[in-house]
């Protein structure tokens, strides 16, 4: 993910737009085929939290805020 950002971000604000909102809804549509419908709203607003908490540390890094970070996503499940 952060190899795709990198690139999208040599390519301007739009490419991170385009980025950003590809992996948002690659991200809802796993929570969707993982989650039971009754369970979407809790299932999205952790979603949502846990994304902002990834936004802020890469904020972080990249403003020098923090040492190294590094993150690798192989699969999202949702507990049941």
């Amino acid at each position: 993910m952060n190899l795709l950002l990198q690139e999208a971000t040599k390519r301007g604000p739009g490419a991170i737009d385009s980025h950003f909102k590809a992996l948002a809804f690659s991200i809802g549509a796993q929570a969707a085929v993982m989650s039971d419908p009754n369970e979407m709203p809790t299932v999205i607003n952790d979603l949502i939290s846990e994304f902002g908490r990834g936004v802020q540390a890469g904020m972080l890094e990249e403003h020098g805020v923090n040492g190294r970070f590094g993150v690798q996503v192989h699969a999202v499940n949702v507990k049941r």
